[in-house]
């Protein structure tokens, strides 16, 4: 079952990026940041590209708790470390995306240990 509506599943679809506002542990919602993300069998997926370093990887981790802007929706999720086994797909996904050249970033073995999937809230 898709827990995203299907509206909200079409402007997912219609989407070249989201924002990303990482919680505190309060509910504190941290500055948006803008990232490229994929979606594989329903789910969507995030991949830090500095791999653990990176600020709002290392918040989102913490409190497993974000805002996702997407084309004019705004949903509140809970953020999971992805399944290792769909690491061959979540590629796929990004390469037919963004294209070989695009996706680089987001390939290596460190953006690829810092993928994180997000789950309506």
């Amino acid at each position: 079952m898709n827990p995203w509506t299907s509206d909200e599943t079409s402007r997912i679809a219609a989407a070249h990026a989201l924002s990303l506002a990482t919680e505190d542990r309060d509910g504190t919602p941290g500055d948006p940041v803008p990232l490229g993300f994929v979606t594989v069998g329903g789910d969507i997926y995030i991949r830090a590209y500095r791999g653990a370093r990176s600020r709002w990887y290392r918040t989102a981790r913490r409190s497993r708790r974000a805002r996702v802007g997407i084309e004019g929706m705004e949903r509140a999720v809970t953020v999971e470390t992805a399944e290792p086994g769909r690491a061959e797909e979540i590629d796929a996904a990004y390469r037919s995306k963004y294209g070989a050249g695009d996706s680089g970033p987001v390939m290596s073995r460190v953006a690829r240990a810092a993928t994180l999937k997000l789950v309506p809230r």
